[in-house]
């Protein structure tokens, strides 16, 4: 059985699943990925395939989660702009 990266724990937490996402909550739910993108950007020098592997989940948590808020500020769009673009 593969033991569950604690930062995999940490995406999901952040991406709340399953939890629609309104407009005015944005602005605190990016900050949040944010957060964890910080910490899977810190691995990148120590442990690049591990960092890897996390951004290519996270970044699949994010696109699902476009589904599940509402961006009108445009907040979360910005956000995965910058972070698909690392």
């Amino acid at each position: 059985m593969r033991q569950v990266d604690p930062i995999e724990r940490d995406i999901e937490v952040a991406l709340k699943p399953r939890a629609f996402i309104r407009d005015g909550e944005c602005f605190s739910f990016v900050n949040g990925l944010e957060a964890v993108a910080s910490r899977i950007e810190q691995l990148v020098p120590s442990d690049p395939a591990r960092a890897c592997a996390l951004y290519e989940t996270f970044l699949a948590g994010c696109t699902a989660k476009a589904n599940e808020l509402d961006d009108s500020s445009g907040q979360f769009g910005q956000f995965a702009s910058v972070v698909s673009n690392r």
